[in-house]
């Protein structure tokens, strides 16, 4: 929160706020949404990635963060294959390691997979020991399953787990579901996917837990139908279920990042205007060349043009032919993320007791 201490910082403080308004709407002149559909791979990576010659830079975990003003938790999702190993973070570091190396930055939330029902303590301790804040990523396909009682076993399984670790959970449950790639999504299932997300939100109450609500992004210039998400508020369970508005969003050519998640971003304004926003995947293809470009964008406008975001999810994996996300495939991308994510608002680093704070 600003502080003004005298009337002359209280005038030029309200002259910095004019010129970052007419930045933002500047850079959000373009913010009609991308589709940015795709299959998501729940655990595995898909394929292997070359991984060219890169610029190496050590990863620096207590980098100080700003005094004041807009602060950013920075994360990842890091295939292990990208780098010619067999297995993911966290059950083998040396992927996290080189992503850190070449990103520049300390990875400060970590996605992981985890089966329904099976929450492992220890696993999370892991990325605990890392410094980083788990955002642990499960889902159950049956979502009359839930509703009717049949899971509350698994549910109570699950809580137990995850109070017994204690540290800070990002939990994400049965995401992108107002798209039609997965069993749970579709329109037609809108009101059973709520009635299931609250069911288990009201079971699971593990006091370290964090609740992503997380659609994936859409265009309110195209019609929902196969492969094209829908307008997900039919799918929001009410503030009392959320922590955290979360988007999964990515760019697969020559979309800009106001157009990935600019109308996604203004609808979650009206429906929750006081929840912080993660983006839990977001990356660029090179299809059109303007993959550098487009991290270039994400880093510049997020502090100025969406101040809600809170949080960025790098997706550091592959996924098949023009789903290339890794930064490691094109130098320019590695750079560009290197000096973005130097900027002081990307320098916070998370808590690991309680609920996980704002940065």
């Amino acid at each position: 929160m600003a502080r003004y201490f005298t009337q002359s910082k209280h005038l030029v403080a309200i002259l910095f706020a004019s010129l970052a308004v007419f930045a933002a709407m500047s850079s959000r002149a373009d913010s009609a949404q991308a589709h940015g559909v795709r299959k998501h791979a729940r655990q595995g990576i898909a394929a292997s990635v070359a991984v060219g010659k890169s610029v190496r830079v050590s990863a620096d975990p207590s980098k100080p963060a700003t005094a004041a003003g807009h602060r950013v938790y920075l994360g990842a999702t890091v295939g292990g294959s990208v780098y010619g190993e067999s297995s993911n973070p966290p059950w083998n570091m040396k992927p996290l390691e080189t992503f850190e190396a070449h990103s520049g930055h300390a990875v400060a939330i970590l996605q992981v997979h985890q089966d329904w029902g099976s929450i492992y303590p220890e696993v999370l301790q892991r990325i605990r020991g890392r410094g980083a804040v788990p955002m642990l990523i499960t889902e159950y396909d049956d979502l009359s399953g839930i509703v009717n009682g049949s899971q509350d076993g698994a549910i109570k399984t699950m809580n137990a787990a995850l109070s017994a670790y204690g540290g800070p959970v990002l939990f994400r449950w049965n995401w992108e579901m107002n798209g039609d790639w997965y069993p749970w999504g579709g329109q037609s299932q809108a009101k059973q996917w709520v009635a299931a997300y609250r069911h288990l939100h009201d079971l699971l109450t593990a006091p370290n837990v964090s609740w992503i609500w997380n659609p994936n992004v859409y265009d309110p210039n195209s019609t929902p139908g196969p492969g094209v998400p829908a307008n997900p508020t039919p799918w929001y369970p009410g503030d009392a279920y959320v922590d955290w508005m979360g988007a999964d969003g990515y760019s697969y050519g020559t979309e800009t990042f106001s157009r990935v998640f600019g109308a996604t971003y203004d609808l979650f304004q009206e429906l929750a205007p006081d929840k912080p926003m993660i983006l839990p995947e977001w990356a660029a293809s090179n299809r059109a060349g303007r993959k550098a470009a487009y991290i270039s964008e994400a880093f510049a406008q997020v502090p100025t043009a969406y101040p809600a975001i809170k949080a960025m999810v790098y997706y550091n994996d592959i996924l098949g032919s023009g789903k290339e996300w890794p930064l490691e495939n094109l130098a320019e991308a590695e750079s560009a993320y290197r000096a973005g994510s130097a900027r002081a608002p990307f320098a916070a680093m998370p808590n690991t007791v309680g609920k996980l704070a704002l940065p």
